[in-house]
């Protein structure tokens, strides 16, 4: 949700792309990646893009974070 607040949108690159930035996600099709594109995953949960990826810039959870958090109720 950051990443759209940001405006990187999940849109497909004209062309051939030479660097492709997975953010976590594996609602992608492999077919899509180029063999000679470099893959970079940016995650915490291992996902389906890992397998994918030539670099793995690993990230924490919310739950190694520090902070409090709250429901949609509000409550902590």
């Amino acid at each position: 949700m950051g990443a759209l607040d940001l405006g990187i949108s999940p849109k497909r690159a004209a062309g051939s792309p030479k660097v492709i930035f997975l953010l976590g996600s594996d609602n992608f099709r492999p077919e899509d990646i180029p063999e000679d594109a470099f893959v970079i995953y940016m995650g915490h949960t291992g996902d389906e893009g890992v397998y994918y990826a030539d670099l793995i810039l690993p990230t924490s959870s919310y739950l190694e974070k520090q902070g409090t958090f709250v429901n949609l109720d509000g409550r902590v």
